[in-house]
């Protein structure tokens, strides 16, 4: 499945030894499959500044539904696209970081 996503098989070979060996792929499922769950009474919007993230490739989440993410932010709030699939600290870690701290830093 993982392939389908962008994924090397080297990235492929990482993740099933760090993460899946390791049943630490549990706790992420789990927050996934509790999402539905959570009712919107109790969900607060993100106040804090926030950079959003979104790549021409992504099999995760389409841009429709990245854009929308915005309206659960009332802090600063700022979308990048880049070109790219779904995992961005893999392939483009340089983007990633000067995206990181020019969030940080402003």
């Amino acid at each position: 499945m993982l392939g389908g996503t962008g994924m090397t098989p080297d990235q492929i070979a990482t993740v099933r030894a760090e993460i899946v060996d390791s049943s630490a792929l549990t706790t992420s499922v789990n927050w996934y499959r509790a999402m539905p769950f959570a009712h919107p009474r109790y969900l607060r919007p993100v106040e804090v500044p926030t950079t959003y993230v979104w790549t021409t490739g992504d099999t995760a989440l389409g841009r429709r539904g990245a854009v929308m993410c915005s309206r659960c932010v009332t802090g600063p709030y700022r979308f990048e696209v880049a070109s790219g699939s779904h995992w961005m600290p893999e392939e483009q870690p340089d983007l990633v970081t000067r995206l990181i701290v020019d969030r940080i830093s402003n």
